[in-house]
């Protein structure tokens, strides 16, 4: 098929150029509804809000690099790390929301996946959810009662019976001097260190170590 002629001398498209041209920007047009289509789809279903999904990463992004929670370890534990390295790094909110869920992996990402979608609006919100499904996962927290529980075994140096008394004594940070001190002298062995305790009591927990 010829080209037309306009008036004033110009060439026109012709029936055929016009159609394909229609075509390709029906193509383009049926793309862009498709991406569109599919990203509606990933919004609908994610527990996160919209606002979250569409949220972008700063140009000075960088990764958290925290240990993977897979569900088993203390929950507390691994939010507190992420929460001191978002600190570090400035993350806005809805950023965190992104990268904390980096961080699930195995039974904590399949939870996440099965939640609500749109459920999750700010990281205050993904951490209560988080929180209260691994709640059995927190680690058990000691007591005064637990320091008691430290004995000196028959063949343990005074040096490894302190050092593993310390390591308790760690987890009872509001313990009194004291009760530490009442409970590393019941946890002795009989021995000379143990009668010089008996003869004379020490002043406090810190001079107790300090004879020791």
């Amino acid at each position: 098929m010829e080209e037309r002629e306009s008036s004033t001398g110009s060439k026109s498209p012709t029936v055929v150029e016009e159609l394909q041209e229609l075509r390709q920007k029906m193509r383009v047009l049926e793309g862009q509804m498709e991406g569109r289509s599919r990203s509606q789809v990933v919004i609908k279903g994610c527990p996160f809000s919209e606002a979250i999904v569409r949220e972008p990463l700063p140009s000075n992004f960088k990764s958290a690099k925290i240990r993977d929670y897979d569900g088993n370890a203390d929950s507390e534990e691994h939010l507190a790390r992420f929460k001191n390295m978002a600190m570090l790094h400035y993350y806005p909110d809805r950023i965190k929301c992104k990268v904390f869920l980096t961080t699930l992996v195995d039974s904590a990402q399949r939870w996440f996946e099965g939640l609500a979608p749109q459920s999750i609006h700010s990281f205050e919100d993904f951490q209560e959810v988080f929180l209260h499904q691994f709640s059995s996962s927190k680690k058990y927290k000691k007591t005064a009662f637990s320091l008691f529980e430290v004995k000196q075994s028959p063949k343990e140096s005074l040096r490894d019976y302190i050092r593993r008394f310390n390591r308790v004594a760690l987890d009872v940070p509001s313990c009194a001097p004291e009760t530490k001190t009442t409970a590393f002298t019941q946890g002795l062995r009989e021995g000379e260190f143990f009668r010089s305790l008996t003869k004379k009591t020490p002043e406090d927990f810190e001079d107790l170590l300090g004879r020791a």
